[in-house]
């Protein structure tokens, strides 16, 4: 059985959230907090996340794990998906990993993106939880509560705000 989502959808700036502190939990997922290449405006956004978050609420942030990223990192690869060919090119530079994918279909011309985004240790992204207000912080290795290792894919913080 399939259920539909309800709530309300809305699109902003994550560094100036239009809401009041009125969730019990927020989710950042996929990796969707480092894209800023200022520091302080991943910051920022941090600080939105926790400032709508109600006193006893949580943050759930999963982000890639960088120790698994700078010990696993595959340079390039290339493969064929529904007749189309997808390249891409992986590298770390200044705590970033940047990542060019060209995409050229079987129809139509190429497509090119890419990607930057923040690279961040456990003990940083810790520490940033602490400096906007959250505790009891743990840190799993996957969305099963794996145990957090240097070897785990993702790094999936949760804190609660106090």
């Amino acid at each position: 059985m399939r259920r539909a989502l309800k709530g309300l959808l809305a699109r902003a700036d994550i560094r100036q959230l239009p809401y009041g502190t009125v969730f019990d939990v927020v989710f950042n997922l996929f990796t969707s907090f480092g894209y800023f290449i200022d520091d302080r405006d991943n910051e920022q956004a941090l600080a939105e996340m926790t400032r709508v978050i109600v006193p006893g609420g949580r943050l759930v942030m999963d982000h890639m794990n960088r120790r698994s990223i700078e010990k696993n990192l595959v340079a390039h690869d290339t493969r064929e998906m529904d007749g189309s060919t997808i390249r891409q090119q992986r590298r770390i530079e200044d705590n970033r990993i940047i990542k060019e994918i060209r995409v050229d279909p079987a129809e139509g011309g190429p497509i090119e993106l890419h990607e930057n985004v923040r690279l961040y240790d456990p003990d940083e992204l810790t520490a940033l939880f602490e400096k906007n207000g959250l505790s009891d912080i743990k840190i799993f290795g996957g969305f099963n509560g794996e145990t957090f290792t240097s070897d785990s894919l993702r790094m999936i913080l949760v804190g609660t705000k106090f």
